[in-house]
């Protein structure tokens, strides 16, 4: 299984320049990618809706989950992923505001709840908004439950 998980959040036009290269450049720029560090996983827990809402508490325990690092191969048919995190700041120097997008890609699909929120089932590559209206220290707990069907490597 291969995982991708991308935190992306859009900066205001404003905070750039506006000639046309600086204009253009600053339109491949609005979504800056900032990886999030600290995903936990574990492929030894219930798929059911208590456990769930239990590893998606910020106050859940998941001292007993492994630390996911990059790079890390998984070759179990299912597994967790669980992060908590705050927004920063800045990124690339700008201020952290405005839409905040989770991008996540797993082998073959997966289920994701942002908050404890259901966001549903998606296959292979999903893009998810955690706000329409970030700011710095915003708190967001992700848990994805990712499925792989043992198909061709």
């Amino acid at each position: 299984m291969v995982w991708k998980i991308i935190l992306m959040i859009l900066l205001p036009l404003s905070a750039f320049s506006k000639t046309s290269v600086d204009s253009l450049t600053a339109e491949l720029e609005l979504l800056s990618e900032s990886p999030v560090e600290g995903w936990k996983y574990t492929i030894n827990y219930p798929f059911d809706d208590g456990a769930v809402s239990e590893a998606s508490d910020p106050e859940f325990d998941d001292t007993f989950w492994e630390l996911l690092g990059f790079g890390h191969r998984l070759t179990a048919d299912s597994c967790w992923m669980r992060c908590e995190f705050d927004l920063p700041e800045k990124i690339m120097g700008q201020q952290v505001r405005g839409l905040v997008k989770l991008s996540v890609s797993v082998d073959d699909y997966g289920y994701m709840w942002i908050n404890g929120e259901s966001k549903g089932r998606f296959p292979w590559d999903g893009d998810f908004i955690l706000t329409e209206n970030g700011s710095p220290g915003m708190k967001f707990v992700i848990l994805i439950k990712a499925m792989n069907t043992g198909g061709p490597m």
